[in-house]
């Protein structure tokens, strides 16, 4: 999570979206890979087309994007 805050700090552009994309990517493997819970999957699909839709821009994507996986992860951790 702390590469995409840095990202999102970046201007928003093709290539800071793309690199996004690259970790959403890598954590959903991750998740797939440990078996983690199909809700952080799902969370982590929804990140990916959130990125994806240039409609939403970086100020709504990193509040919401980092907040969501903030508090999956320690619901995660929680249980």
């Amino acid at each position: 999570m702390r590469e995409m805050l840095l990202l999102f700090k970046e201007h928003d552009d093709r290539e800071t979206r793309k690199n996004l994309r690259e970790i959403s990517d890598f954590l959903a493997d991750r998740s797939r890979q440990y078996n983690v819970s199909l809700n952080w999957r799902e969370l982590i699909d929804v990140v990916k087309q959130a990125i994806c839709n240039r409609e939403n821009t970086y100020y709504i994507l990193a509040h919401n994007v980092i907040k969501n996986l903030k508090q999956a992860q320690e619901l995660m951790i929680d249980n």
